[in-house]
């Protein structure tokens, strides 16, 4: 059994009664490798090799208490990345997936997420550190988790 430090329940304790939006990036965050550049890596490997085991719990922990999930990748090979995310987190539902290539930012893929006129928090996690402020500095309600490791309990 996977033993979460106090601190990532302590955080899902505190949005318990108030649904949030949790978005998330695909590559370098929910799983280890980049798709475009891992033309070989089958989608079995990968869940077996390049997706750490905790983040499913992670992420049914964040549905289990009814938050809403939301996928924002820039990836062009948007049918192997559905692939992946059905063959790793098998029961998660991702209200949104929205994966499609842009040149640099993600506010189209956030534009299609966040409801317009939202004024609530919400939660985002990515790899890519530029990706992120300007992300924050688009939508101040947003609250960014930088993953440099990829998802896990201990960034909370």
């Amino acid at each position: 059994m996977t033993h979460y430090p106090s601190r990532f329940f302590r955080f899902l304790k505190s949005n318990r009664y108030y649904r949030k939006i949790f978005v998330f990036d695909l590559d370098k965050t929910l799983w280890d490798h980049t798709i475009e550049t891992s033309p070989t890596i089958s989608s079995r490997t990968a869940v077996e090799n390049y997706i750490h085991k905790d983040r499913l719990k992670i992420l049914e922990a964040i549905q289990n208490d009814g938050h809403s999930l939301h996928i924002a990748s820039r990836s062009r090979e948007r049918e192997k990345c559905l692939e992946l995310l059905d063959l790793a987190f098998p029961t998660i539902t991702f209200q949104t997936k929205e994966i499609f290539p842009t040149p640099e930012w993600k506010r189209e893929h956030f534009a299609n997420i966040i409801p317009p006129n939202h004024t609530d928090v919400f939660y985002y996690f990515d790899d890519e550190l530029p990706i992120i402020k300007n992300i924050k500095a688009f939508y101040p309600n947003c609250v960014p988790f930088h993953v440099k490791g990829g998802l896990n309990s201990h960034i909370f």
